[in-house]
């Protein structure tokens, strides 16, 4: 009776232990999807604002034309004309990867990175990614990139630099970012431990990006080591 008590008692303890596991799963996999549609909602307002920087964009170029053919030279007027044609040339290094949802998410992070001193390089094939859903497209890229501006920004401006490519190799797709870094990055179950603040966004980060590149059959990989931070995503052929 004694034995079949304290069996009967271990099992509960069992299912306790595997519904509160459960749950707990259930409650972070919810948490996830909840930033995804977060940062979704993010970008469709930097969408909106996009159509208005558009329209800024081709009336500072009509002024700046008009500006150039007047014909005084002074000093004031030639720091305004450097300090439109420097804020073109930001805009106008657009990204162009084939996948229009793909060039508005990379325009946005190219315009961060630009204010925060970063330099960042981007050779895409957009149409490689049209398989992934926008949700998980926006979630994806906002989560690699926000990384690795939050980790560049630490470095000394000459030092901040990010580097993405999108590329089909041997028929899988192949999605690499890497950026600098400062400090030491510690792993916990094969991903960087989050340095965020936030404890309510803590590490959910990494773990959408896993989640997301599992969702489509992908596997995920990370090292940081001598002061560059690498993630590479493989994604199978889309059928």
């Amino acid at each position: 009776c004694i034995l079949s008590c304290a069996l009967c008692f271990i099992l509960i303890i069992f299912l306790r232990t595997g519904l509160l596991e459960k749950n707990s799963l259930e409650i972070e996999v919810a948490l996830i999807k909840r930033i995804q549609h977060e940062k979704e909602d993010q970008f469709n307002l930097f969408k909106d604002n996009l159509d208005i920087i558009n329209i800024k964009h081709h009336d500072l170029k009509k002024s700046l034309n008009l500006l150039k053919t007047i014909n005084i030279k002074t000093s004031a007027r030639e720091e305004v004309i450097n300090e439109i044609e420097k804020a073109l040339n930001i805009y106008d290094a657009k990204i162009k990867t084939g996948n229009e949802l793909l060039d508005t998410i990379l325009t946005r992070y190219n315009l961060l990175a630009e204010r925060s001193e970063i330099r960042l390089s981007c050779i895409a094939e957009g149409k490689l990614l049209e398989f992934i859903s926008t949700t998980d497209l926006v979630a994806l890229f906002s989560n690699i990139l926000d990384n690795a501006i939050n980790a560049a920004k630490q470095l000394p401006p000459d030092k901040r630099s990010i580097s993405l490519s999108i590329q089909s190799e041997c028929a899988m797709v192949s999605i690499h970012c890497e950026n600098s870094y400062a400090g030491t990055i510690h792993f916990r179950n094969e991903l960087p431990a989050s340095q965020n603040k936030d404890v309510a966004y803590h590490g959910f980060g990494m773990k959408s990006i896993r989640m997301i590149a599992e969702k489509y059959d992908g596997n995920l990989s990370i090292i940081a080591e001598d002061g560059v931070f690498r993630i590479n995503i493989i994604f199978p052929p889309a059928e």
